[in-house]
């Protein structure tokens, strides 16, 4: 058996951990607002999010080419007043898709589709629609291909697809007459389009529903969870719906689905796969008006472990564009990660942020093989100085005989992470238990070879 060494790294922010950084910058005071700001981001350097402004009543959009250390405004063409975007998307560095609603000098309203190849300093309308519609998403795929998302209160208005396989030059509508005044409020966390053919939209106080040709026809999902919201495919198969502390899981792409409970409480708003790793979920919520949290699934959803960052406001928005590189855009914060916003690497204790709790995480990866890492949190006693605490960290197997003691030491009161590698131990389950301060956790992990 193998035990790595393990390494303690102090550091003294009292923010954030390291492995999600606060890039807000130069960006304006946006103030807790409700409106339904989005991002996008074609790599690791490049994003655009749009915000909406409270003290100026506008929407607005900036731009980052170095990871979010700098932003610049992105401005919009004098001839469209008073643009509210709904939605954006950016499949290239300099490329960006609007879709949203503006008035004209008499008040009317169009949905509009904007595009810019050169950063905002010229704009082109390429699509327009009156006051009897709206756009709720726009997502490309490449710098050719695209899909914009129309819906309708009006029963004489159904649902539409528009495409286009030219950047935007020309857009044609698929359209299933039967679906009529079935809308997601204009929401984009609501629709996704895995390829330009199969996509899904989540209808308010109704059913899931999927198309396989790009939209000339719908038809309803069997989810379990009317009300869920939202959700998440992670490829044309594989997809989560939340709904309260429940979550509804498909691996055949919506025709039956798994439900079971999770360790989550509180209102579902945003959830992101990251790229190349089904297993790896995040997931945001909110309590009430002030109560906001992320969290973290290596299991495909079905354990969950909080985040600890620090959040003033709703994540509306939580994009990834590798394994690696990801986005969390708040309401008056943008965050960013290099490294997956993975927890602290080897043993972490953060100084200046004790926990105040006794608790041990699900194992990541898990399953593994053959090393897995393991975090816990050490009580903070609340004293004037931080005591150390005689911790043990045991594997067990089936037969709860010891295997291997990872760790049997004073402590100071923190945060920590261990790695624990199975090389010598063959397939199957096992058991961990955290022991301090008179005081004990168990949770299982599997190795498979």
């Amino acid at each position: 058996m193998r035990i790595l060494i393990v390494i303690l790294f102090i550091y003294l922010s009292a923010a954030i951990y390291p492995q999600w950084i606060d890039r807000t910058g130069d960006l304006p005071d946006l103030g807790n607002t409700n409106a339904r700001i989005s991002m996008d981001a074609p790599d690791s350097l490049n994003a655009v999010i749009t915000l909406f402004e409270n003290a100026s009543n506008k929407f607005s959009i900036f731009k980052t080419s170095n990871a979010g250390i700098n932003w610049n405004e992105i401005s919009l063409p004098d001839s469209i007043n008073d643009f509210h975007i709904v939605d954006i998307s950016m499949p290239a560095p300099s490329k960006i898709w609007l879709c949203g609603r503006n008035f004209d000098s008499l008040g009317t309203s169009y949905w509009k589709i904007l595009y810019t190849e050169n950063d905002g300093v010229d704009w082109k309308v390429q699509h327009s629609e009156g006051d009897y519609t709206f756009f709720s998403y726009i997502d490309f795929f490449d710098e050719s291909t695209g899909v914009c998302f129309l819906e309708s209160w009006d029963q004489d208005f159904p649902v539409r697809v528009l495409h286009t396989n030219n950047g935007g030059e020309n857009w044609t509508a698929k359209i299933d007459t039967s679906l009529r005044f079935l809308y997601t409020w204009h929401d984009w966390r609501d629709i996704q389009f895995i390829t330009p053919t199969l996509g899904f939209f989540k209808s308010k106080y109704s059913h899931l529903y999927k198309t396989t040709d790009g939209g000339n026809n719908w038809f309803g999902t069997n989810l379990p969870l009317p009300m869920a919201t939202p959700i998440k495919f992670y490829d044309k198969n594989f997809g989560l719906a939340f709904g309260g502390d429940d979550v509804s899981k498909t691996i055949d792409s919506g025709n039956s689905w798994e439900q079971f409970q999770i360790n989550i409480s509180g209102e579902n708003e945003d959830c992101e796969f990251v790229p190349g790793v089904a297993s790896r979920v995040w997931h945001s919520t909110r309590i009430g008006y002030d109560d906001f949290k992320l969290f973290f699934s290596s299991d495909s959803g079905y354990t969950w472990d909080e985040y600890p960052i620090e959040l003033t406001s709703k994540i509306s928005d939580i994009h990834f564009v590798d394994t690696n590189h990801g986005w969390l855009l708040t309401n008056t914060k943008v965050f960013y990660t290099n490294n997956g916003g993975q927890f602290p690497t080897n043993i972490e204790n953060e100084i200046a942020d004790l926990p105040h709790d006794f608790s041990l995480y699900q194992n990541y990866p898990n399953p593994f093989n053959p090393t897995t890492k393991i975090k816990f949190n050490i009580l903070n006693v609340e004293t004037g100085h931080a005591p150390s605490l005689q911790t043990k960290l045991v594997i067990f197997d089936l037969l709860g005989q010891e295997i291997t003691t990872l760790l049997n030491k004073p402590l100071e009161p923190g945060t920590y992470e261990i790695e624990f590698d199975g090389s010598n131990l063959p397939s199957g389950m096992y058991f961990y238990k955290l022991q301090s301060a008179g005081r004990s956790i168990t949770k299982k992990l599997m190795l498979l070879k």
